[in-house]
């Protein structure tokens, strides 16, 4: 990543923009785990990147939550999602951490949770992908498990059922709005803040698209919609293609299931669709999913500001007004982290020598300061990958492609 006059290192981000992760996570990997990225002369885009344990811990840590909050630039760049957790400070964040967390403690909410996901893994994911192993054209898979999810948790904010997962899986204008505004604000990361202000000002190009997404979200949704649908269907998604790259792993599931839950022969003509407390017990499938989210985080990259002088435990001298981006995509794929086979899927890794879950790997996972979405979206990915997974995993194999590097 060389850092030209004028332009500085813009064009290496512009020229990778299609590849945005695994791009950080090479030069990460080349840099040891942190670097700066300096943007074009007198744009203000100084930034530093990390995935460096300690300097995560360090930013996350409640001993300094005032020295980076996500400020500002952050706000502006994601004000599509108004004060929510995702954008709130310090002090608004706490406040809303802990009625989200009584929430989703509640065990009513919880029955909810998996009564929803179950009714529409039966009456919609399942006959859809029924349909679907019968025909020789093939499926958008992510595009029906975000159906599925955005199903699931409509129900469960508004109490409606949209019926995006039904036969046709018709056109959800709401669907479309929010991929135009994600574009949009990763776009605003790669060209300085004047030129994003003024296109907005303008409302001229990727500025338009956003104005028009907007409109159509504000008109369709909550404020807590959107992260059940995006965070919960990509893990789905991602879940779903390592068990057709690996099928060593998805026989040791169906094993699992077989062996552990009467009557859940996978062989049979209408798949079952299982409870929480049925799935609670499997460690092999937990193990598989912890795996799964460590290699694609559903929050892979995570902005934060600087609005006191401090230094990192790296070394790394942050001044006021310096912006950080911490990604727990490269974070989880560091060799001097994980070890040689960090890019692997090995479930066996969150499994101790006695065959029980561990939790040794959670310090690298960050879970003592992770982020407050995936604390949240926990609970949610856990019931839906779980009832899901092992109910689609009864169905006739089938073989999922990845279209494209991670984005």
């Amino acid at each position: 990543m060389v850092n030209w006059p004028v332009v500085g290192m813009l064009p290496s981000l512009l020229l990778n923009v299609h590849r945005l992760h695994d791009w950080y996570t090479e030069v990460l990997r080349a840099n040891g785990c942190t670097v700066f990225f300096h943007g074009p002369w007198f744009s203000g885009m100084k930034m530093l990147v990390t995935c460096d344990p300690r300097n995560v811990a360090y930013i996350l840590s409640t001993v300094h939550p005032s020295k980076f909050p996500e400020g500002q630039d952050f706000s502006e760049m994601f004000d599509i999602l108004g004060d929510r957790i995702l954008n709130a400070d310090y002090g608004s964040w706490k406040v809303q951490r802990k009625m989200v967390h009584a929430h989703f403690r509640n065990n009513r909410f919880r029955y909810s949770v998996m009564k929803t996901s179950r009714e529409k893994v039966e009456k919609g994911l399942v006959p859809i992908l029924q349909k679907a192993t019968k025909e020789t054209n093939p499926i958008n898979l992510q595009d029906v498990l975000q159906r599925f999810t955005f199903d699931a948790t409509c129900i469960l904010v508004c109490g409606v059922d949209p019926g995006c997962l039904s036969t046709g899986l018709p056109t959800v204008p709401f669907a479309r709005a929010v991929d135009d505004a994600n574009e949009v604000v990763l776009l605003r990361h790669t060209v300085p803040k004047f030129w994003w202000k003024l296109l907005r000002r303008l409302n001229m190009g990727m500025e338009k698209k956003m104005a028009d997404a907007w409109e159509i979200i504000d008109k369709f949704i909550e404020k807590q919609i959107s992260a059940g649908r995006d965070t919960t269907s990509a893990a789905l998604t991602w879940f779903f293609w390592l068990l057709s790259q690996n099928p060593s792993v998805e026989d040791k599931i169906l094993h699992e299931l077989t062996s552990s839950i009467p009557n859940s022969n996978p062989i049979t003509t209408k798949p079952r669709v299982f409870t929480s407390e049925e799935l609670g017990g499997l460690v092999y499938l937990h193990a598989a999913l912890c795996e799964s989210l460590r290699l694609f985080p559903p929050v892979p990259l995570i902005h934060k500001g600087v609005v006191k002088p401090d230094i990192l435990p790296s070394g790394h001298r942050m001044e006021l007004g310096v912006k950080i981006l911490y990604t727990t995509y490269a974070l989880r794929r560091m060799e001097v982290i994980w070890g040689k086979d960090c890019l692997d899927f090995k479930p066996e890794r969150c499994i101790s020598e006695n065959g029980m879950l561990t939790f040794d790997h959670t310090d690298k996972f960050m879970v003592q300061c992770r982020s407050p979405v995936l604390h949240r979206e926990e609970h949610l990915i856990y019931s839906d990958e779980g009832c899901c997974g092992c109910s689609s995993l009864q169905l006739p194999t089938s073989s999922p492609e990845r279209s494209s590097g991670l984005s």
